[in-house]
């Protein structure tokens, strides 16, 4: 499937009120969860499938069962009008449109692509305007941008970017000044910008910067200081790039790759061509190094950038997928490993979280090999592991993550304790909670919900 990767099923969400976006609670509102309270809304599966249940006050409840016996699987959440959107299956098979208000009533079906198997959604819904926007094909048409704002007439092919049975793969979505920019490929010009006013006549080619048949592959939209920053590969080298929205707006700032743009003290900061931490205020001249991490080993590799208590934490290491816990206040002298966790070695994806105060994240020590549960307020003494391979096979993880990384998930808030999975050697991935200490971390309720995985 164009734009997928499908491994384990993960399924995992969360509900929320979306006072961002200007968005609010619609629907019958007598059993609606309050916007001011943090909960959840996970698909777990309790014996019977994954189906979406409402977390709130420490109690699951199931909001419906879509696919009875089954599991409808549901996940892709995204809110808009105050109403969060998503893909399931149904007891047809097919995969269709749903949409949600938080209440059992307010949980209803919009539309099916297709009957399978010709009809297939690709993950990454993105609200513009009121209106969700997303990748499908009907298994007439190939993969093409699709639009939905809420009914069925109101879902549909918006243009067929690339006529016929050919994939256009719109993806990559991001909205900038009211409209929506992605990456696609009409069949002529390779992988290029694109940009939609939500109309078909105002869906074009706004720039081949690879130009003929080649792909540019756009990627990694983040807005900063009023305009549109990606990376995009012009024939000879990746680089970043910005625009304004139009044609001649839309230039190389420096022939640089820079992977994982994250806004922090009003600059963006990178991994410049994977390898080290580059900073940028949207100038050529301003475009540069921070600090060589890992000089000796080619590169420090720093990755998953957040940003908490007023600095930039990241995972960086000489390894690519392995790393440490390092920080930085945008300074040279200011950037430097927290704490070495594991000597010699490193985590993997740390998954990192902010809730309550703490950074969650993931990684293995010399004790540990296996990933487990870690929590730092910014100090080494304050960094701890909160799980132990003794009673822990493995974490995976935070529900909030995944909503970050793969729309698994949506937040309301912060939750009073982190929601996670965590294995042990007699049960599957299952939801766990954490206060921030170990003693306070552990199964959740009693310990009947599944919790998946699942990677786009």
């Amino acid at each position: 499937m164009p734009g997928s990767t499908r491994s384990l099923y993960v399924g995992v969400m969360l509900l929320g009120a979306l006072l961002y976006q200007g968005c609010h609670w619609g629907g019958k509102s007598t059993s609606a969860p309050n916007p001011a309270t943090p909960f959840a809304v996970l698909a777990m599966n309790n014996g019977a499938g994954a189906e979406p249940y409402l977390l709130k006050d420490n109690v699951a409840t199931l909001l419906k069962a879509i696919y009875p016996g089954s599991g409808s699987s549901p996940w892709g959440f995204t809110a808009c009008n105050g109403k969060i959107y998503f893909q399931a299956t149904d007891i047809t098979g097919a995969v269709g449109i749903w949409v949600t208000d938080g209440t059992t009533d307010g949980t209803t079906f919009i539309k099916h692509i297709d009957l399978p198997p010709l009809g297939s959604i690709v993950p990454q819904f993105t609200a513009c305007n009121g209106k969700i926007y997303f990748q499908a094909t009907d298994g007439t048409n190939g993969y093409e941008l699709w639009v939905t704002d809420g009914t069925a007439n109101g879902t549909a092919m918006l243009k067929d970017i690339n006529p016929g049975t050919g994939d256009s793969s719109p993806g990559e979505f991001a909205v900038y000044n009211d409209k929506l920019y992605f990456s696609a490929s009409d069949g002529t010009n390779g992988s290029e910008l694109w940009v939609t006013d939500g109309t078909a006549t105002g869906t074009t080619l706004l720039k081949d910067i690879n130009p003929g048949t080649s792909d540019a592959y756009p990627y990694g939209f983040t807005g900063y200081n009023g305009k549109l920053y990606f990376n995009a590969y012009d024939g000879n080298s990746f680089g970043l790039w910005v625009t304004d929205g139009t044609v001649a707006g839309t230039t190389m700032v420096k022939d640089i790759r820079a992977t994982e743009l994250t806004l922090y003290n009003g600059k963006l900061y990178f991994n410049a061509n994977g390898g080290e931490l580059w900073v940028t205020d949207g100038t050529a001249n301003g475009t540069a190094l921070v600090k060589y991490i890992n000089s000796a080993a080619g590169g420090g590799f720093p990755w998953r950038f957040v940003v908490y208590n007023g600095k930039l934490y990241f995972s960086a290491t000489g390894q690519p997928l392995n790393g440490e816990l390092w920080v930085t206040d945008g300074t040279a002298a200011g950037t430097s490993m927290l704490t070495d966790i594991h000597p010699g070695d490193g985590a993997y994806d740390p998954g990192f979280t902010v809730n309550n105060s703490k950074l969650y994240f993931q990684a293995t020590d010399p004790t540990s090999p296996s990933l487990q549960l870690w929590a730092t307020d910014g100090t080494v003494a304050g960094t701890t592991k909160l799980t132990d391979s003794g009673v822990v096979s493995y974490v995976s993880y935070s529900l909030q993550y995944e909503a970050r990384k793969w729309q698994n998930a949506y937040v309301s808030g912060e939750l009073a304790n982190l929601p996670f999975g965590a294995a042990t050697p007699s049960q599957g991935s299952i939801l766990w909670t954490s206060d921030g200490t170990a003693a306070g971390t552990g199964i959740w309720g009693a310990g009947t919900y599944t919790f998946f995985e699942y990677y786009w």
